[in-house]
């Protein structure tokens, strides 16, 4: 076998349902001491748990050594027979209607190979132990319906239309759709059979039903919907219904980011409020005297990182979301709503975030300084009065800090104007 024919590689339809499979090469007897044994070996991955080298192509790499005698084996399972030259030492298996996508994840799948000389006189035979790994996809869910951001009113019902999909490299399929409310009360769906996939898309519907409470506190209500597959895999996806009592209705939307030399990460920020104002003096007013709070927001962070001893340290946050209540301020002037800005009504936004170090355990931390409203005095100023039902301005915040904000407001008119 010449140089040139030691780093060949092959593609072949092999079909195993996952991309993820435990691959052990025994003899025809099923001991690793026999002589077929010897014949070929699965070298790569060292594990022998074969990872994805091509998610889009579905495709994982396996790495054969061949005993000096063999110039290929072939192998079938009730199919055509597959032909791999001796000189194939990568082999990517590609993911496809083999028939083992019926079978469960954990099952041992039995594929025969004979082994063949130069001549083509068969000098052994052999098996290659296939196990589908463990299905460690998760689903994917999301709302169909209702729109996030609805206004809601309390005592309405509202039907909340949750869909759950499981992907084709995923071996089993949706079990159940779940919906918690913001109360934490929890629905669930019937579940559905256990089965294999198939090697199809997996997808499932299901409808819920909320009812405002009629004490709801304003600002926004926040859900979590699920879908769970056989595997105990779980696909989240949060969304939100706004209740807001009477007077201008404000959305605002920020997108964060604190960019230091030794500290980086980014987060969004949605939050919904209402306000009315004080026929005196202009301003800004919302909450009751029971409740000091104009509405409320909920900022979520992507993964950051932070500069430690032995390089970058990867930053994620516990949770990944924090719900918190907000306060208005601003002053109408002549025609304008000047100095608008919101603020937590406490002081910080504690998150807990863990950092994975180079070399080191985990750690964790606590933080608190997110920009939650505009970082600029100033404020938003908008238009008065609105000229249509709604109406939005956008700005672009900086500071020497580190902080690069986009702010987006949305105004509504009171209802009973629209």
């Amino acid at each position: 076998m010449n140089k040139d024919n030691r780093h060949a590689s092959l593609t072949i339809i092999v079909c195993l349902a996952v991309l993820n499979i435990g691959a052990t090469v025994i003899g025809s007897g099923g001991s690793r001491e026999s002589r077929q044994a010897n014949l070929v070996h699965a070298v790569s991955p060292a594990d022998l748990v074969l990872q994805a080298t091509d998610p889009v192509g579905d495709t994982a790499k396996l790495g054969f050594e061949y005993d000096p005698r063999v110039a290929y084996v072939r192998s079938s399972k009730g199919e055509a027979p597959i032909k791999l030259p001796a000189s194939a030492k990568n082999v990517n298996l590609r993911v496809c209607d083999y028939g083992w996508h019926r079978d469960r994840p954990g099952e041992l799948r039995n594929l025969q190979y004979e082994a063949f000389d130069s001549a083509s006189a068969q000098i052994g035979d052999g098996s290659w132990d296939l196990e589908i790994a463990p299905d460690t996809t998760k689903p994917s869910v999301r709302v169909i319906s209702p729109k996030n951001g609805t206004m809601v009113t309390p005592g309405e019902t509202i039907e909340i239309v949750v869909a759950g999909e499981e992907s084709q490299p995923a071996t089993t399929c949706i079990r159940r759709l779940t919906l918690v409310d913001p109360a934490l009360n929890t629905q669930s769906s019937p579940e559905t059979p256990q089965k294999a996939c198939e090697g199809k898309q997996s997808t499932s519907e299901h409808h819920f039903h909320y009812t405002v409470p009629r004490d709801a506190e304003p600002g926004l209500l926040s859900f979590t919907a699920a879908a769970e597959d056989w595997a105990k895999n779980i696909g989240f996806e949060t969304f939100d219904l706004i209740y807001l009592p009477a007077g201008l209705t404000g959305v605002w939307t920020t997108e964060g980011r604190l960019t230091k030399p030794d500290e980086e990460y980014g987060y969004s920020i949605y939050a919904a409020f209402s306000f009315t104002f004080n026929p005196r003096t202009g301003a800004v007013e919302c909450g009751t005297l029971t409740k000091h709070y104009c509405g409320s927001a909920r900022i979520s962070f992507l993964p950051g990182r932070e500069k430690g001893a032995g390089g970058w340290c990867a930053i994620t946050f516990t949770p990944a979301a924090n719900v918190f209540k907000i306060v208005a301020h601003g002053l109408r002037q002549g025609n304008e709503l000047k100095f608008l800005s919101i603020k937590p009504t406490g002081e910080y936004i504690p998150n807990r975030y863990r950092k994975d170090c180079p070399g080191t355990e985990p750690t964790f931390d606590w933080t608190g300084l997110f920009a939650v409203g505009p970082i600029l005095p100033e404020g938003i100023t908008i238009a008065m009065p609105l000229m249509s039902s709604h109406t939005t301005v956008t700005k672009h915040e900086s500071s020497r800090s580190g902080f690069d904000l986009n702010h987006k407001v949305e105004l509504y008119l009171p209802r009973e104007n629209r």
